[in-house]
């Protein structure tokens, strides 16, 4: 019935598309769906109906058999996603949380508990992602990890902690127990 596409939802905005009806109509804007299903699953599933929503407008419940054509937009390549990895590489763990140079240790921890939950790799487990997508997922965490330990390693090594006291290497941070 439609184009195949292995467009996710990976948010919960959903992915935007530009709608023809079969009167001719054209409309831009969202196709809400459902978060684990793609984008073919929400147009080619059961339902009767999708969940669009106008630029600017709000939401409504769309009929299948009214539509023409539907058209992604601005959905970026997978070669995007592999040159965005590139531009990461260079390590600036503060950066990486998004916290300044002079942030404590509790406002990285709390960024990094943010960031975590963005990248976990269990959020996107029922999901059928492109190999790139995964592996940039994969490679956020990784760098939102070690930038985390960065961090907490300086302020180890600063002795800015209350104790910190050292022990073999079961440590994310080498040496280090942050016990308070």
């Amino acid at each position: 019935m439609f184009e195949r596409n292995k467009v996710e939802a990976a948010d919960h905005n959903g992915v935007p598309v530009e709608i023809t009806t079969v009167d001719g109509e054209v409309f831009a804007g969202r196709v809400m769906i459902p978060l684990g299903r793609t984008f073919s699953d929400c147009l080619n599933g059961p339902a009767t109906f999708i969940e669009f929503e106008p630029w600017g407008e709000q939401r409504i419940f769309v009929a299948k058999s009214t539509l023409r054509n539907v058209k992604l937009i601005n959905v970026p390549r997978a070669e995007n996603l592999g040159a965005r990895a590139r531009a990461l590489d260079a390590f600036d763990p503060h950066a990486i949380l998004g916290v300044p140079a002079g942030a404590t240790l509790a406002e990285a921890k709390a960024q990094w508990h943010k960031l975590s939950k963005v990248y976990h790799p269990d959020k996107f487990a029922t999901m059928d992602l492109p190999a790139e997508v995964t592996a940039y997922i994969s490679a956020m965490a990784q760098r939102v990890n070690a930038a985390y330990s960065a961090i907490e390693h300086r302020f180890c090594s600063a002795g800015r902690l209350l104790r910190c006291v050292r022990r073999p290497s079961t440590s994310p941070v080498s040496g280090c127990d942050l016990r308070v």
